[in-house]
């Protein structure tokens, strides 16, 4: 066989279903990306491996284990992709630049706050499509997982670009159900006679969320829950205190905040993004939309 009959067999269908068992790390995550089933998959990725005469991967009872070869080609192959993202670029007029960006955070920020601004994003890119990802977990964005990931600490990782975009405070609050039963604290050295709600601490993926323990060691926690928004509702219900950033609060809520003088807890919001991926149109628009929305929201972020 001729290196010239070799590259026409190449195909690039193929190799898309290689990167997508790379970034899911199994052959059943890649299948459901892709819709295809899990045998297909199997049967594309030995053809490929047959072809350029290389494991690609390891079969193992955990997943996929990338090889070597494959830790080799990849990049390579991630600019060859780009660069096809790029190509429909050019020959798609700007005010029809379409395709998926996926956008991954933590469930709070996502669902109770961004989810709620993308109307004017919407109206202004028709043919964008968001994919919004909320995880409690550290997203790769080398692999792929999320082409834009927020994220509360500075990512710094070969090949990913990460900027710092704004900022929001968290503070205490509680409802009168609360008050009613256990009283209102005046201060904050009496914050050790209180109850609280907070984070599962062992499920914490991410130490920059247990914002709690910058208030109060060892507190009194009644009853905790890996979300936010679980942790909404106990606190309403008069479950205990909780700390909580402004964006979170509903507008029709019981709680209430306490201690806004005394007690406020700042972080920071990083974008991450994988480089090569800010010279693809889509992605740059998202990003600028998002980063408008924090510089914009930089008060309202900020108060109790």
């Amino acid at each position: 066989m001729t290196a010239n009959t070799k590259t026409r067999q190449l195909n690039w269908e193929d190799l898309k279903i290689f990167l997508t068992v790379y970034r899911a790390g199994n052959i059943a995550g890649a299948a459901k990306k892709l819709k295809l089933d899990d045998s297909t998959i199997s049967r594309r990725i030995a053809q490929l491996e047959v072809y350029l005469g290389s494991k690609l991967f390891e079969r193992t009872r955990n997943g996929m284990i990338q090889t070597k070869f494959a830790q080799e080609i990849i990049n390579q192959l991630t600019k060859v992709e780009l660069g096809i993202d790029g190509l429909n670029e050019i020959v798609t007029h700007e005010k029809n630049i379409s395709g998926t960006v996926r956008i991954a955070m933590m469930e709070g920020i996502g669902s109770l706050y961004l989810a709620h601004k993308f109307a004017p994003f919407f109206h202004d890119n028709p043919n964008i499509k968001i994919e919004l990802v909320t995880s409690p977990n550290f997203v790769r964005v080398g692999y792929r997982e999320a082409d834009l990931f927020l994220s509360f600490f500075k990512l710094a990782s070969k090949g990913i670009t990460c900027e710092r975009i704004g900022e929001f405070s968290l503070f205490l609050y509680a409802s009168q159900a609360y008050f009613k039963k256990f009283g209102k604290p005046n201060s904050k050295s009496d914050l050790s006679q209180h109850h609280f709600v907070t984070y599962i601490d062992d499920l914490i993926q991410i130490d920059t969320v247990r914002w709690l323990a910058e208030v109060i060691k060892n507190p009194n926690v009644s009853v905790s829950s890996s979300s936010m928004v679980a942790q909404i509702a106990l606190a309403s219900s008069g479950a205990g205190i909780v700390l909580l950033p402004k964006f979170s609060i509903p507008k029709d809520t019981n709680l209430v905040p306490i201690l806004k003088d005394e007690v406020r807890v700042k972080r920071d919001v990083f974008i991450s993004a994988p480089s090569d991926l800010l010279n693809v149109e889509r992605i740059l628009k998202v990003k600028s939309f998002i980063n408008g929305v924090f510089m914009s929201d930089h008060k309202y972020l900020n108060q109790p």
